[in-house]
């Protein structure tokens, strides 16, 4: 391996970081400011709740089609019904139609001492 070559997957790493910053960014550009939401949105991997094909679009600002016709909605229209629910530490979550579980799975970091989500 020369110093001109980075090391095996470093290329990778970085592209998948720079992915993650401009996902952020773009949500922080539309008026998302709750950090703990955004910090939610960086840890909770969007592409697991997407089918396998479209799991390199799940990082942009786009809607995905899911299985049975539903449809995951753009990562910032998620992140805006969380951040008007304003969910603490402390509350219990009551999901009716949890989708693809993206949101629920947004909801369960940022209400992490309930352990008490409930999907329907």
């Amino acid at each position: 391996m020369s110093l001109e070559e980075p090391p095996p997957g470093l290329e990778e790493q970085a592209i998948e970081a720079q992915n993650k910053a401009a996902f952020l960014m773009d949500l922080r550009a539309r008026g998302i400011q709750d950090l703990n939401l955004l910090r939610a949105l960086e840890i909770v991997p969007r592409e697991i709740f997407v089918p396998y094909c479209f799991a390199d679009l799940a990082r942009r600002a786009i809607a995905l089609p899911l299985r049975c016709g539903q449809t995951l909605p753009e990562p910032w229209l998620t992140a805006k019904m969380i951040e008007a629910l304003a969910p603490l530490p402390r509350h219990r979550v009551l999901e009716i139609g949890t989708g693809s579980g993206y949101a629920t799975a947004l909801l369960a970091r940022l209400a992490p001492g309930s352990a008490l989500h409930r999907t329907v």
